[in-house]
């Protein structure tokens, strides 16, 4: 069982405040008295809390990440970005999940202490909510650093770390039109988020430079969702003309449309092509060689904190009432995508290494 300050107190005959100030160096502390406490945590190994000692200090080193989805590989690539990078500076992270939904994220948003937390890292649940872009400047106006990750906020001041979807996107459906594809059906994500919407419009300009006719039946909502795209795929396949490729806007969007089309014999790359947004690197081990829109995500995560950690040293010092550098100058990144091709851009692929483009 991991030793307590009570415990540490307990040993050496004084009140856990005593133990606390020995161990933050504060305060008048006896020499006898602080030579007992020192040589008992040196005796038992005692590690601080962290978080605890930092909040005696004044400073918790707390940030959070806010995201739609825990159960998405992305955010936890992302998370892993940031905390690999937070540790290094000395913060730790704390993750919460709102399944997309509003009132969670407005709740966990309003519910935020900023007497224990330092900055905020948010992937918002809808673009044009006005309830957490208040409560996202207010933050900001009271000193806290808000980072935007992958997903942006149209008519905002905020720093961010995004991808170039548009462009990514574009390049997937050129992909397939250049094997020959005319009938490419799309799995879209939330109409109020802005990666879906970029994604979806990455699609149309490519249809649109090669002259080939938007159809709006080709454009099916999987919501970003297993379940949904699972639905959407099904809706796809059953059209009078179905699609012969079809691009599929993330990672779980990817998962549900290959459930369907495996559980009913469909062939990825010899019945049907596809192309997802954002590697699944598993697949790989059960012999899907999926072509796909690449980004760097973990190193997202580090530019993320790299970003709140430009914000919290120039934040130091000041109070909310001359915090000014928002208006100085606004931190955004965004990272490049890149097309992997593994074959199952085609209809009757050859064996080929990856090769990217």
């Amino acid at each position: 069982m991991k030793l307590t300050i009570y415990d540490i107190a307990e040993k050496a005959g004084v009140s856990p405040a005593t133990v606390s100030r020995v161990i933050n160096k504060k305060g008048n502390v006896g020499a006898a008295t602080r030579k007992r406490v020192e040589d008992i945590i040196a005796e038992e190994n005692y590690v601080p809390n962290a978080t605890a000692q930092n909040l005696s200090n004044g400073s918790s080193h707390l940030l959070v990440f806010i995201v739609p989805d825990i159960e998405n590989p992305f955010f936890g690539k992302i998370l892993h970005g940031i905390t690999e990078r937070a540790e290094e500076m000395g913060y730790s992270v704390l993750l919460y999940g709102t399944d997309g939904d509003l009132d969670k994220e407005h709740q966990i948003l309003h519910t935020l202490r900023t007497d224990m937390i330092e900055g905020v890292f948010i992937s918002i649940a809808k673009d044009d909510d006005q309830v957490s872009i208040r409560a996202l400047e207010r933050l900001k106006s009271g000193g806290i650093p808000v980072v935007l990750v992958d997903r942006d906020i149209e008519n905002t001041i905020f720093d961010g770390i995004f991808s170039d979807d548009q462009q990514g996107a574009y390049d997937a459906v050129q992909c397939l039109i250049k094997e020959g594809h005319r009938n490419i059906g799309i799995i879209t994500g939330p109409e109020h988020s802005l990666p879906s919407k970029s994604r979806l419009t990455g699609y149309r300009m490519a249809l649109e430079d090669e002259n080939i006719p938007y159809r709006r039946e080709y454009v099916v909502d999987g919501n970003f969702r297993i379940e949904e795209s699972y639905r959407a795929t099904e809706q796809l396949i059953n059209l009078k003309i179905p699609p012969s490729a079809i691009f599929t806007c993330n990672n779980l969007s990817t998962l549900g449309c290959l459930h369907y089309l495996t559980s009913h014999g469909y062939t990825v790359g010899k019945d049907i092509s596809l192309i997802s947004f954002d590697e699944i690197p598993e697949l790989t081990y059960g012999g899907v060689r999926l072509t796909s829109v690449d980004r760097p995500v973990v190193e997202m995560g580090y530019e993320a904190m790299n970003i709140m950690y430009r914000r919290l040293t120039e934040n130091q010092g000041t109070t909310a009432n001359t915090i000014s550098w928002y208006d100085k100058i606004v931190q955004r990144s965004f990272v490049k995508t890149k097309i992997v091709l593994r074959g199952s851009e085609k209809l009757n692929p050859k064996e080929s290494k990856d090769k990217k483009l």
